[in-house]
C-alpha cells in the first residue's frame, strides 16, 4: 500500500514524466537471476530530482506510524538514460520485459541493440520499447548494475517476445552483437 501511495505521490511532482510499479513473473520465460519482486519505475527529467532522497542523508527510523520503514533496506536506485525509443502502437501491454546486455556500451553495442530492439517491435504484441544506458549519478544508490545496456519492452504476454517462424528450440531472436545478454 505504501508503494503504491508512494508512486502517486512522487508522479505528481515537478520533472516526474511517468511511473510504473512492476512485479516479477515467475516462469518459464525468465531467464537470469531474479531479482527482485517489485520494482518501481520513474521517468524523470533529471536525477537531480532525487537529491533530497540520498543514503547519505540518513533514513528516519521506524515509527509505530510508519512501520513499513523497516522494510526499506536492500533497495538500491540506479539511473539509465534513454538512448532510444521506439513505439510501433498506442496499446498497452500488460508485461515489461528487460534485457541486460553485457559489455561496456560502445558504438558497436549500441548499433547492435538498435538492431535487436527494431527486431523484437516486429513481432507480435510487443508495442514500444527503450534502449537505455547506466547513467552513473551520485544519487544513485548501491553499486554499478552488471549489464550497462538495456532493453526494456512492453509487451501483451511474454510469450510476445518468441518468434514461432524460427522453429522449436529456436524460438528467441538471437543477439548477434558485441557484449551478452545477461
Amino acid at each position: 500500500t505504501y508503494f503504491d501511495d508512494h508512486i502517486r505521490e512522487l508522479v505528481l511532482r515537478e520533472g516526474f514524466i511517468r511511473a510504473w510499479r512492476t512485479r516479477e513473473a515467475r516462469g518459464s520465460y525468465n531467464s537470469g537471476l531474479l531479482e527482485q519482486e517489485f520494482n518501481q519505475i520513474y521517468q524523470i527529467d533529471t536525477p537531480n530530482r532525487f537529491s533530497h532522497s540520498n543514503p547519505a542523508n540518513g533514513m528516519p527510523p521506524a515509527t509505530e506510524k510508519e512501520p513499513w520503514r523497516r522494510d526499506l533496506g536492500g533497495w538500491g536506485r540506479v539511473f539509465f538514460s534513454i538512448v532510444a525509443r521506439e513505439e510501433k502502437d498506442a496499446r498497452q501491454g500488460r508485461y515489461w520485459a528487460r534485457y541486460e546486455i553485457g559489455g561496456e556500451p560502445s558504438a558497436a553495442l549500441r548499433e547492435a541493440a538498435a538492431k535487436h530492439l527494431r527486431q523484437m517491435l516486429a513481432l507480435p504484441g510487443v508495442h514500444r520499447g527503450w534502449q537505455l544506458e547506466h547513467l552513473a549519478s551520485p544519487h544513485q544508490v548501491a553499486g554499478d548494475p552488471a549489464a550497462k545496456t538495456q532493453l526494456l519492452l512492453e509487451v501483451d504476454a511474454p510469450e510476445n517476445l518468441v518468434d514461432p517462424s524460427l522453429g522449436a528450440g529456436e524460438d528467441r531472436i538471437g543477439w548477434s552483437g558485441p557484449g551478452n545478454i545477461v
